[in-house]
């Protein structure tokens, strides 16, 4: 009897000493308050402390001195007190961050180690993923946000490293990336995303402005508290550094996806809020807008305009006053191609003829509430949809498979549940896929032209 009671409690204690030493996610809100919560330098010759004094509301921060290198980084994970995982992607699909960046540098760069859940050890690295165009030399804190969705889901995260990138010479000693806070989000918070506009009425303080960038040699660019057509800010441009020789662009950092490829042909309509102080003009101004598009990572543009960024789709409207009075413009063009992800682009444009539409030293114009819709195009009937023509085969297929078209198209293959596996673009009648990396299981096949589309079941083996 004794015997059976210490064979239990032995099994109770190996029980319970293995959910100890079991791997557990790690806190997901860090605002360095009281200490820099075991985030340490990765690599690099950057200088990682703790500020408590430091951050937004004075209460503390963590400090990245970046001089001498600019790739450093901060790290949270595979050492010291880190027996857990830092980040569990089955439940967290964003990292938001509070900072402000007293240095050159103008990007984010995330890194690290992944392994399977349930699995032991530090794991394998991940991609990295990149946000380009963070403000450089910022005077005010800043909120971003960065989609980590391409790290496995179900994976466990078991180091993160967050690098702060430059693209100039290395920054100054005391030159330092101020951390106010990370946090591990599920969703971005409701509000923060207009269709692909980012902090589309800027009432989001917190974020600002952070997400827009571009050559402002010409002009400041600012959060207004004091102006706004709805809400309680406005996007501020000011001229007042040397007369304007270009268009004055904003190109801002998020990039929006969609699940399903947006068809050829649909309409975007951009609808966005603008005042003007002018002095000395003789004319109202004109506004540009541009959406950069862009389908499986490649650019999508319209091969009649002209080259580089000006055969994106776009308007120019021109504004009715210059009394400081508030007036929506809209723009509207179609999608010269199928797309899956959209970026935002505005400016106040200029023309080297009609000089009295142009800015002068001084003048000011304010954007508030922007807004984008996206209306499939109108068909004749169900059989002018129809894509004819497209031979598929083999049929099941082990490795190659043939899409044979009357004029190229976009080829999607998409799995039973819906998700995206593949799109190519076939500029030729006969084209050809490697499946040799696809699971096994049935697909459905897609070919899109010239806003028609052909689907069949196909079997990869």
């Amino acid at each position: 009897m004794k015997k059976n009671y210490f064979k239990i409690l032995l099994m109770t204690v190996v029980f319970l000493t293995t959910i100890t030493v079991s791997a557990q996610q790690g806190p997901t809100l860090y605002n360095f308050t009281t200490d820099a919560q075991n985030w340490v330098k990765g690599y690099g010759a950057g200088t990682v402390a703790h500020d408590p004094t430091g951050g937004a509301a004075n209460d503390g921060a963590l400090t990245l001195d970046r001089a001498g290198n600019n790739n450093a980084n901060i790290r949270r994970g595979q050492g010291g007190v880190d027996t857990f995982i830092v980040l569990d992607r089955a439940v967290y699909n964003y990292i938001k961050i509070t900072f402000k960046n007293e240095t050159a540098g103008n990007s984010f760069r995330i890194a690290g180690q992944s392994r399977a859940a349930g699995t032991s050890g530090p794991g394998a690295n991940f991609s990295n993923i990149a946000v380009s165009n963070i403000a450089p030399l910022s005077t005010g804190y800043v909120t971003t946000y960065i989609d980590i969705s391409t790290i496995p889901t179900g994976h466990e995260v078991t180091r993160l490293d967050i690098l702060f990138r430059a693209n100039a010479a290395n920054d100054p000693a005391g030159s330092k990336v101020i951390y106010d806070e990370i946090e591990f989000i599920e969703t971005l918070p409701p509000g923060t995303f207009s269709e692909f506009i980012k902090n589309p009425s800027f009432d989001d303080v917190v974020g600002g402005i952070s997400h827009i960038t571009g050559n402002d040699t010409e002009f400041n660019r600012t959060l207004d508290g004091t102006v706004s057509k709805d809400g309680s800010n406005s996007f501020k441009m000011t001229f007042d550094k040397v007369p304007v020789t270009k268009p004055s662009w904003n190109f801002t950092n998020y990039t929006h996806s969609y699940a399903t490829d947006i068809v050829e042909n649909s309409t975007i309509e951009v609808k966005m809020w603008v005042k003007t102080s002018r002095t000395g003009a003789k004319a109202p101004f004109r506004i540009a807008q541009r959406t950069k598009l862009t389908l499986a990572g490649a650019d999508v543009k319209n091969p009649a305009a002209p080259v580089g960024d000006d055969s994106f789709p776009s308007d120019v409207k021109t504004t009715t006053n210059t009394a400081g009075e508030w007036e929506e413009l809209t723009f509207a063009y179609t999608a010269p191609g199928n797309f899956d992800a959209a970026l935002f682009w505005f400016a106040v444009d200029f023309d080297a003829t009609e000089t009295d539409l142009n800015m002068v030293m001084n003048d000011v114009v304010w954007f508030d509430q922007m807004s984008v819709t996206i209306s499939a195009p109108a068909t004749a009937s169900v059989h002018d949809d129809i894509l004819e023509g497209v031979n598929v085969y083999p049929n099941p297929v082990s490795g190659k498979l043939n899409v044979n078209t009357l004029e190229g198209g976009i080829i999607t293959l998409y799995n039973i549940l819906g998700a995206k596996v593949l799109s190519e673009i076939a500029t030729e009648k006969n084209h050809t896929i490697n499946t040799s990396k696809i699971n096994s299981g049935m697909y459905l096949l897609k070919v899109v032209s010239k806003g028609k589309s052909f689907t069949q079941k196909l079997i990869v083996n």
